[in-house]
């Protein structure tokens, strides 16, 4: 991916808040007009919920 490309969040797609972020987070939810989406961690915990975060700090995580 080069500089200024923007790679496409979806439903599902696994993502990092950041570059550098250690939690991974799966994609529930995007509100395409607000530029938000609804993530929820991934972790074995009874506690998980979404939360919101600006698709634009989004990273794919690869497989």
């Amino acid at each position: 991916m080069s500089i200024g490309d923007s790679p496409t969040i979806k439903p599902g797609d696994r993502v990092k808040v950041s570059a550098r972020g250690t939690f991974m987070f799966t994609v529930k939810d995007i509100d395409e007009d607000t530029g938000m989406a609804m993530i929820e961690v991934n972790a074995d915990s009874p506690l998980t919920y979404p939360r919101p975060a600006r698709l634009t700090d989004l990273v794919p995580v690869e497989d």
